[in-house]
């Protein structure tokens, strides 16, 4: 017999199904009741984290992109709305020592080095030269990302010569472009007029303390 959980046609139905009969378990819970019911949740979860392969890690992450993705893609305007201000506002009321405590729990685990791979793995995949959003450099006919052409520590003069009067040596990115400056409609505060692209718009905007 197949579970109703592995059928296309009503997987989302299930889901949905589960998410409301959670929800209203939880809503009958005591704050104490929730605490000990997560924290189970947490531990089971970090668990079965902690003993999955690599491969069984990119699969399981890849699975959650897929399902967020679809989610989201499903909902309405309306929906995604509220979904933002839903997420900004529970930053905005975790408390200072819940974050001191997140930062703690992250810092320890990250210290124990078991990352340390991904770390490497994920940095590699970002700046490397099948990345879309990468900075490339063509240098006598070869690709080079801007972190591996500055690696060959090429001086500038030679550059700059090679640049403008060889075709095979270019940038395929504009170094010249300049971010625009963005102001917070609920303080005022302005960003940096920067070269790099800025995540004032992202965090602080979505975050500040003056958003009602």
């Amino acid at each position: 017999m197949t579970h109703p959980a592995n059928s296309e046609d009503t997987r989302e139905e299930y889901i949905k199904t589960l998410q409301i009969a959670a929800n209203k378990r939880f809503e009958h819970m005591s704050l104490d009741e929730r605490r000990t019911y997560t924290e189970k949740l947490r531990k089971g979860q970090i668990e079965w984290f902690a003993n999955l392969t690599d491969e069984e890690m990119q699969a399981y992450s890849k699975s959650l992109s897929i399902g967020q993705k679809r989610r989201y893609s499903n909902m309405t305007e309306e929906d995604k709305q509220q979904y933002s201000a839903m997420m900004s506002q529970a930053r905005l009321n975790t408390s200072e020592e819940s974050k001191a405590s997140r930062k703690l729990k992250i810092r320890a685990k990250y210290d124990t080095g078991i990352h340390d791979h991904l770390f490497e793995r994920y940095s590699e995949e970002r700046q490397g030269l099948n990345n879309p959003n990468a900075k490339i450099i063509v240098w006598m006919g070869k690709e080079y990302t801007k972190g591996k052409f500055e690696g060959l520590k090429i001086p500038k003069a030679e550059q700059e010569q090679m640049f403008s009067e060889r075709e095979d040596c270019y940038k395929t990115y504009n170094e010249n472009v300049i971010y625009e400056q963005l102001t917070c409609p609920h303080c005022n505060k302005k960003s940096n007029i920067t070269k790099m692209p800025t995540a004032f718009k992202r965090w602080h905007i979505e975050n500040c303390k003056e958003r009602k």
